[in-house]
């Protein structure tokens, strides 16, 4: 047992029942959904591995990896609420499993065995929501750290599907004004049969001009002046056929 296992273990064993009213009155303060309560923690030292799970007690549903491939694998078939991070991995350094984590919006903090502010200052450029050294920690910290880097990555989200939204509303808005502009400028029609020339130099009928450019839809009827032409040249055909009769 090394002597930061060693140190991170009598930590976990004396905070154990302070961890418990540590965790509820977190929990009490900022409630996760039970969607969000998956905690994997990716760790080649059972012990340490043993150790967080006392300091965290049963406020999350905790997985273990010993390796980065079996972190990968975990997230693969479903992503964690939160992964807690060992750096010195026997197949990977934990720094360069970061973004592919960030990558699928997965909350990450990084672990290590001793203060290292070089590494703890690439860790968050990379995207991990925080750093934290194994042989200092409390269950009050612990809690706290996975509680806000869940926190900020869900508004991560939630601002990123906000601006999508937002993009779509603008483009849509700019598609729509620039058709009632269209619709509303200098309309070459002629003066006989009431055509339109599109801007490639076609004549269209009004309604697939207007219809082509606008949502509005035609419906087809007969005014009374046309009515009146349309009655008075039916009259005029009948009489015509009953001249003929004679």
């Amino acid at each position: 047992m090394t002597n930061e296992s060693a140190a991170l273990m009598e930590a976990a064993v004396s905070n154990l029942d302070a961890a418990k009213d540590l965790t509820n009155a977190s929990l009490s303060q900022e409630i996760l959904g039970q969607d969000e309560r998956t905690l994997l923690i990716i760790d080649d030292d059972s012990i340490d591995r043993e150790a967080i799970r006392r300091l965290l007690g049963d406020q999350f549903d905790i997985h273990e990896a010993e390796t980065a491939c079996d972190g990968r694998h975990f997230c693969e078939a479903g992503n964690p609420s939160c992964v807690l991070l060992d750096q010195n991995l026997p197949d990977a350094k934990g720094i360069d499993l970061v973004n592919f984590f960030t990558e699928q919006d997965i909350p990450v903090v990084m672990l290590t065995g001793q203060d290292n502010v070089d590494l703890a200052v690439r860790a968050i450029q990379g995207g991990a929501q925080n750093f934290l050294t194994k042989n200092t920690l409390s269950a009050g910290e612990l809690v706290e750290t996975i509680m806000i880097a869940i926190h900020d990555v869900k508004e991560k989200k939630a601002r990123a599907e906000w601006l999508r939204e937002k993009d779509e509303l603008i483009e849509k808005l700019t598609t729509a004004l620039a058709e009632n502009q269209t619709l509303n400028g200098l309309i070459p029609i002629c003066a006989g049969c009431k055509s339109i020339r599109d801007d490639e130099g076609y004549w269209q009928r009004v309604e697939d001009y207007i219809s082509n450019r606008s949502t509005a839809e035609f419906t087809h009827g007969t005014c009374d002046k046309c009515l009146a032409v349309i009655e008075k040249d039916i009259e005029a055909s009948r009489k015509r056929k009953n001249a003929l009769k004679k």
